[in-house]
């Protein structure tokens, strides 16, 4: 275990390190922030005396070698347009964005196992017709149209529900039902399809002759045999999710870090964008982690060594 661990750890490191040396090339390359922060009208040579107050003077390795160091001890440097750290207003936001992904994970793998169990035990029915629409049309409608329609239904037409906003219970409805329709149709698919496999084992038929009812079976032994590619899959949309909320935050005004990431990218604020991008990437990495180690608990078979 200790191995798997370190080796998970290096990766990790190598893989926050590839993501945030692309994401710096990238932003070096979107264009000049010193011309957008300058006061409207300015010479060139004030904007040349902004960008070296700014440290965008320097060659570019020289930039990107004070970025490394500094990023290392969690120093993102400062915020050109809000001038605090960068880090800081990225962990502020951070609190909102986990709040929506959590609630779209709760709808979308709450009801994608539903349905999924569903489609498994009644094959070939009406129901798993439906059923299967919905998983079909939930993976492949645009996040924004959802968004948007779920608006003009539920915040326009009968009012029930805020339309934007941040700070209780109904206001996360909407934008977490957009973000986890997807997350529902895709855990739905894989779940049915695993446990139609593990119903045709030998085991299944075993523990019915000896008389254990259907869904005694289906809970205590077919779904944990069926759970590890589900939980693969879960682990791998949680960076959909991640990526999704820059949609989602956006169109329904969600404080999170998606919106600060659009707004920081449009203003190209170079310390804030690496601030998210770093944050964003541990995050996912660690869950990762925490999702292959528990496959040591859902199997037994399972030796990381």
């Amino acid at each position: 275990m200790a191995r798997f661990l370190s080796a998970r750890l290096w990766q990790l490191i190598v893989a926050v390190w590839g993501v945030s040396t692309i994401s710096f090339l990238l932003l070096h390359l979107s264009g000049d922030p010193a011309a957008l922060l300058a006061p409207p009208g300015s010479s060139a040579a004030q904007i040349a005396e902004m960008g070296r107050r700014l440290g965008l003077d320097r060659p570019l390795l020289a930039q990107y070698g004070t970025f490394l160091a500094h990023a290392a001890r969690g120093d993102f440097g400062t915020s050109f347009v809000q001038g605090v750290p960068a880090l800081s207003v990225t962990l502020e936001r951070l609190p909102a964005t986990l709040q929506l992904t959590g609630g779209a994970l709760l709808f979308g793998w709450t009801l994608g196992l539903g349905l999924g169990i569903v489609n498994a035990v009644w094959r070939r029915g009406p129901l798993e017709f439906v059923t299967s629409i919905l998983a079909v049309v939930g993976q492949g409608m645009p996040v924004f149209w959802f968004g948007l329609l779920l608006i003009i239904v539920f915040a326009v037409q009968l009012r029930v529900l805020p339309s934007s906003g941040y700070g209780t219970p109904l206001n996360l409805v909407l934008p977490a039902v957009t973000l986890g329709a997807v997350s529902m149709a895709g855990v739905a698919r894989m779940s049915r399809s695993t446990l139609v496999e593990q119903l045709g084992y030998d085991y299944v038929r075993t523990a019915t002759a000896k008389g254990l009812g259907r869904w005694a079976t289906l809970f205590r032994h077919v779904v944990r045999n069926a759970a590890i590619p589900v939980i693969t899959l879960m682990a791998l949309d949680l960076g959909q999710l991640l990526g999704g909320a820059v949609v989602t935050e956006t169109v329904f005004a969600w404080p999170g870090v998606g919106q600060l990431a659009v707004n920081s990218i449009g203003a190209r604020d170079f310390p804030v964008v690496q601030a998210i991008v770093v944050v964003v990437s541990t995050t996912y990495a660690l869950l990762i982690m925490l999702a292959e180690l528990s496959y040591a608990w859902i199997d037994p078979r399972i030796r990381f060594e």
